[in-house]
């Protein structure tokens, strides 16, 4: 029996603890790690062809392969890696890998031994030459099972802060914290169980630290609700009772809008509030980085609102969770240079859902009316006929790109998944494909292998030269089809085709 990590990086030893020999070929590692990941399901020889040897021929890669199976096979034995026809799979009896324990106690709800199990980022410093299939593979599957990991320390932080064990709720925040610094949401919660043991001195440092590590490590200012919930953190004059409702997160002001004092119910677990006008706290709470608490909260509410049973309203249609919008992106960065890349973000998410035929995505100009529409989103969802809306911001300072997106449910606005993405320019790519990999799941959608390849797969490899087709894209899409906006797309896009002459997308926008 062998033991495989490949959470944190890569190890294998004998079941007695001894170091086994190292595998010979540094592929050979990377296809064991792949066929850990793949789990029970295993992956396709084609598969590991593409992600390993992209660059020979199906003769020569399939050779190489073959050696690779076999060097493992040596090292470990002959049962080691099984083969049904064009399927491999890792022999759980031989190898006990790491991730699939990890995977495997998470579906099972025991979410404390699977954060045992997650020893850091997938194959952490882990690197192949020439391989640049598997490089974004590694990116996704890393990005993946940290937002997994992540997920379940949220998940315990909360049942422990609903046992009323704010002690042990502390410790999970504080898990969750070192795993992402520079989630706000995270390090709040934080903050707020250490209030509630009475550690008010550590509660404020903990704020603070998260302060100083936005401005030196993303320069940024941390958002106005944030810096709100710190100072009402500072004057809190005593421990949060276990038996105290959380108040209402405070959100950030937006401009002005009709005067609708509707009002909603908000969610009650979000802490540290100051009181706001209905409809403002309607209309601005999905631009919050408290977008994240969990899926489980927000089914409950729902779950709590169709529990009142049946009132004088008239019939609700239900559109089906599949019926998308996705609204025009909001930029909020100062820099008007990088002014393009909400709506180039927007398009490229339209574009990147449309390829899922199991979707249906209402069309660029439909959802353009509502670019600053001040109207309720279960309005808006009736109206366009949909059962998801996905709503985005993004900031740009210096070369540092930060993205906000979540899903909501238009008829409850509860949400459905969010998620925030503090990257470099040159992941814009990375960021819109894993957006779309999230909406798609999170909608319970299924994706065949040609659809997940279409979108996962980058149009280059060249970041500088996709910036400059976004930023053509941009031109060529203005108002009025100007002939000094179509000579600047045209640039752009001759530019973009001088860095990758193999840019597909680039040579037909010229086109």
């Amino acid at each position: 029996m062998f033991q495989l990590r490949i959470l944190g990086g890569f190890a294998l030893q004998a079941s007695s603890g001894t170091a086994t020999p190292s595998l010979p070929q540094r592929r050979a590692e990377a296809a064991l790690a792949v066929l850990a990941v793949c789990g029970d399901l295993g992956c396709t020889r084609e598969r590991l062809i593409a992600l390993l040897w992209p660059e020979s021929d199906d003769v020569h890669s399939r050779h190489r392969l073959r050696d690779a199976l076999s060097d493992t096979r040596r090292v470990l034995g002959a049962d080691a890696v099984l083969s049904t026809g064009e399927q491999l799979r890792l022999n759980a009896f031989v190898v006990a890998a790491d991730v699939l324990a990890f995977e495997r106690a998470r579906r099972s709800g025991h979410l404390e031994e699977a954060v045992q199990e997650y020893g850091g980022p997938l194959l952490d410093g882990f690197h192949l030459d020439d391989a640049p299939e598997f490089e974004r593979w590694l990116d996704g599957e890393r990005a993946r099972l940290a937002r997994v990991y992540a997920e379940a320390l949220e998940q315990l932080a909360l049942a422990a802060e609903r046992a009323g064990s704010w002690g042990a709720a502390a410790g999970w925040w504080a898990r969750a914290e070192e795993h992402d610094p520079l989630n706000s949401h995270v390090t709040l919660r934080h903050a707020q169980a250490l209030l509630a043991i009475g550690d008010k001195a550590n509660a404020i440092k903990t704020a603070d630290d998260h302060v100083r590590r936005l401005r030196e490590e993303l320069d940024l200012e941390p958002d106005r609700e944030v810096v709100v919930a710190i100072e009402r953190l500072r004057s809190a004059e005593r421990p949060i009772s276990v038996h105290d409702p959380f108040p209402v997160l405070p959100r950030a002001p937006q401009p002005p809008a009709a005067t609708d004092y509707s009002g909603t119910t908000e969610n009650a677990t979000a802490p540290l509030s100051v009181p706001q006008p209905p409809a403002v706290r309607a209309r601005v709470r999905r631009w919050a980085p408290w977008a994240g608490i969990s899926a489980a909260v927000a089914l409950v509410g729902g779950a709590l609102i169709v529990a009142r049973g049946p009132t004088s309203h008239p019939a609700v249609t239900h559109h089906p969770r599949t019926a998308i919008a996705v609204l025009p992106f909001q930029n909020f960065g100062a820099d008007t240079s990088y002014a393009y890349l909400a709506g180039a973000l927007h398009d490229e998410l339209l574009t990147q859902l449309a390829k899922v035929g199991a979707l249906n995505v209402i069309g660029r100009t439909s959802v353009l009316a509502y670019a600053r529409s001040t109207k309720r989103l279960s309005q808006i969802g009736a109206e366009l006929g949909v059962g998801s809306i996905v709503e985005g911001s993004l900031q740009v300072v210096g070369n540092r790109l930060r993205v906000n997106v979540q899903l909501i449910d238009p008829e409850t606005e509860a949400h459905l998944w969010a998620e925030r993405y503090d990257r470099t320019l040159d992941d814009v790519f990375a960021v819109q494909s894993d957006i779309a990999q999230r909406i798609v799941a999170a909608v319970g959608a299924t994706l065949t292998s040609t659809e997940a390849n279409a979108i996962a797969a980058a149009p280059t490899q060249d970041a500088e030269a996709y910036q400059l087709y976004l930023q053509g894209r941009d031109y060529q899409r203005r108002a009025g089809w100007s002939r000094s906006n179509l000579e600047s797309a045209q640039q752009l896009y001759e530019r973009a085709v001088a860095l990758d002459s193999t840019f597909a997308l680039a040579h037909a926008a010229l086109a």
